[in-house]
């Protein structure tokens, strides 16, 4: 019986990012992926969901869990956030603990490193944004890193631009574990497209709204439809107060215009075909069955 081809191995892992709101997480992962798969805008908690993306490099698989933003709650909905984060630091073979190159290790930082302590596994650090510092500025960042929590890997990096990023998948894929694709090679997502979509939308209304509003929209896709020609989809944002709905409706209907023709710009792009895009607001109260949180 022949031994086993060495150039058969295969090496994969979890890599879940971490990190206070607004450190840039899904802007990293986004650039990993060359691809558009998680949400982004400047409020914090944008993530409500891990997201999987899937970076295929053979022999390597780093399957990436974009968890919400570790901080304050806003909202209700703020503490499943945090939980959802924390659990998938316990199913990942490795941490990517992302901080913001101009604001340094705050408090909140410092709470999640003193978790990470306690996971036993291998930790990474991103000193992200670094397109808006030196590396003057951020050089005792990164010794405090390493001499008071222990971390020997740190990567300034500027999710934005790209600069570093390849050198931190390089880092990554030293760290994968022998472990059998559980993807195939050309997959970088696990969401489906109308989850795409969704998402797409949702966006558009963190973008182009202010204060709570975002966090009081729940989007339910009533139509999604996918042929080679097009992408057509329709949904409804589920709203508690009629405040609300005349916000998103906007004066003669202009805000959810403006809203509809990003989102559809953007899914061009992601879906490389035409999108056809519907959007309905509603108010339907919690008491009538609406799960905001």
């Amino acid at each position: 019986m022949n031994a086993p081809d060495p150039s058969d191995k295969t090496f994969g892992a979890a890599v879940c990012l971490v990190g206070s709101p607004n450190a840039g997480k899904s802007t990293l992962l986004n650039r990993i992926l060359d691809k558009k798969v998680s949400v982004v805008s400047d409020k914090p908690q944008t993530t409500r969901t891990r997201i999987l993306g899937i970076l295929t490099r053979k022999p390597h698989q780093l399957i990436f869990i974009d968890t919400p933003g570790i901080g304050k709650p806003i909202r209700d909905h703020g503490t499943r956030l945090n939980r959802i984060a924390e659990e998938a630091g316990f199913e990942a073979d490795i941490v990517l603990f992302l901080l913001d190159a101009k604001k340094g290790i705050g408090d909140n930082d410092r709470n999640i490193l003193k978790r990470l302590k306690k996971l036993d596994k291998p930790v990474v650090a991103v000193i992200n944004k670094m397109d808006l510092t030196s590396n003057e500025k951020v050089m005792p960042v990164a010794m405090m890193l390493h001499e008071e929590w222990g971390i020997a890997d740190i990567f300034p990096i500027s999710a934005k631009l790209g600069f570093n990023v390849e050198s931190l998948i390089v880092k990554l894929c030293e760290l994968a574990p022998e472990n059998p694709f559980l993807y195939g090679e050309h997959e970088k997502t696990t969401q489906t497209n109308e989850q795409i979509v969704s998402e797409y939308v949702r966006e558009q209304i963190f973008i182009n709204s202010d204060k709570e509003l975002p966090y009081s929209v729940l989007i339910r896709m009533e139509r999604f439809e996918e042929t080679p020609e097009a992408i057509i989809a329709e949904a409804t944002l589920l709203v508690e107060h009629t405040r609300h709905r005349r916000i998103l409706i906007g004066e003669k209907g202009a805000f959810i215009a403006n809203l509809r023709r990003n989102a559809v710009r953007r899914l061009k792009q992601y879906f490389s075909r035409p999108v056809k895009l519907a959007l309905w607001v509603k108010v339907q109260h919690p008491s009538r069955g609406s799960n905001f949180s």
